[in-house]
C-alpha cells in the first residue's frame, strides 16, 4: 500500500478539531521537555601563551653563559724593506710571518703567556718575546739577523739555536758583500805593517762582529797576517783610518747607514783596513737601500 492510500485512509477517520487552549498546552509542554541550546563558549585566548614563550627566551638569554669572542690583538708592526716579499699566516696566538727576500724590520710587543710571534725562512726560524731586530733574506734562505732591543732566538738548519741580545748581530756562512757596489774610487796602498798596541785594534772589532756570536762552522777564518817586522808607532794616516773605521762601525750599530758608509769609504782608501772598510762600506749602502 502506497503513502497516498494510507494518507487518503486517514482523512477518512473521523476526528474532533481540538481547541486553541489544547493547542497551546501541548506546544508549551513540547517546548519545555525540548534541550535547551547550549550558550557559545568564549574563544579561548591564546596570547596569554605568547607572552609566557616571550618570558622563558628573556630568561633563558638572560642566564645563557656569554661566549663572546675576543679578538685576536695584534703583537707585532712589520716595516718591509724595498722589494720584501713575505706573508703573513699562522694563528691567534701564534703569529707567523713567512719571508722568502728581501728585508723586515720588526717590532713586537711583549706577549703573554702562550703567545708566540716568529719569522720563518725556506732554512730557519727566528722567534722573539718583545723585542725589535731586522731580518734578512735571499731566495728563501737566511742571511742576516741584527738586534735593535729585546731578545732574539736563531734556530738555522743544521746549527744549534742562538741567543742575540740587544746590539748583536748574526750572519750566515753564505753571507757575502754585494757585487753590485762600486769599489772605491781611491786606490789601495799596498798593505804595511800592523802596529803594535795594547788594546784591540778596529780590524779585530770588526772580525769579532762579523762573527757574533760565534757558530762553529760559520765563523770565516781570519786572513794570513804578512810576516812583517810591526813598526814601532802608527803613523797618523794609520790613525785617521782607524778612527774613520770606528766611527763607521758605532754608525752602523745604531742604525746610521749613511755616516757609516761615508766613514768606511775613508778608511778604505789606503792602510791594513781598506779590505775590512771596503767590506763595511758595502753592507752600509746594502743596509741603507741602494
Amino acid at each position: 500500500m502506497a503513502d497516498r492510500d494510507l494518507a487518503d485512509l486517514g482523512r477518512e477517520l473521523p476526528w474532533d478539531e481540538p481547541d486553541a487552549e489544547r493547542v497551546e498546552q501541548v506546544r508549551t509542554a513540547l517546548l519545555t521537555k525540548a534541550p535547551k541550546p547550549q550558550e557559545p563558549r568564549p574563544p579561548r585566548r591564546r596570547y596569554h601563551w605568547l607572552l609566557l614563550a616571550a618570558a622563558v627566551v628573556c630568561g633563558i638569554a638572560l642566564f645563557w653563559p656569554r661566549t663572546d669572542a675576543v679578538p685576536p690583538r695584534n703583537v707585532a708592526t712589520l716595516h718591509p724593506g724595498a722589494g720584501a716579499r713575505f706573508t703573513r699566516v699562522g694563528t691567534p696566538g701564534d703569529d707567523i710571518v713567512r719571508l722568502t727576500d728581501g728585508e723586515l724590520t720588526v717590532e713586537v710587543l711583549h706577549l703573554e703567556l702562550g703567545e708566540r710571534f716568529r719569522v720563518i725562512t725556506g732554512d730557519a726560524e727566528v722567534e722573539v718575546r718583545g723585542t725589535a731586530f731586522d731580518v734578512r733574506v735571499e731566495h728563501d734562505a737566511l742571511r742576516s739577523v741584527r738586534v735593535l732591543h729585546g731578545r732574539v732566538e736563531v734556530r738555522h738548519a743544521g746549527h744549534p739555536a742562538v741567543i742575540l741580545a740587544a746590539g748583536e748581530s748574526w750572519r750566515s756562512a753564505a753571507e757575502t758583500p754585494r757585487t753590485d757596489v762600486a769599489p772605491p774610487a781611491a786606490s789601495v796602498a799596498p798593505p804595511t805593517a800592523r802596529p803594535a798596541a795594547a788594546t784591540p785594534s778596529a780590524v779585530s772589532v770588526a772580525r769579532r762582529y762579523r762573527g757574533e756570536p760565534t757558530i762553529k762552522g760559520q765563523e770565516a777564518a781570519p786572513a794570513p797576517v804578512p810576516a812583517v817586522e810591526p813598526t814601532p808607532q802608527a803613523s797618523s794616516a794609520q790613525k785617521g783610518d782607524e778612527a774613520a773605521f770606528r766611527e763607521g762601525y758605532d754608525a752602523l750599530r745604531t742604525g746610521d747607514n749613511g755616516r757609516a758608509e761615508q766613514a768606511f769609504a775613508k778608511a778604505s782608501r789606503s792602510g791594513t783596513l781598506a779590505e775590512d772598510a771596503t767590506y763595511w762600506r758595502a753592507v752600509s749602502l746594502m743596509r741603507g737601500g741602494h
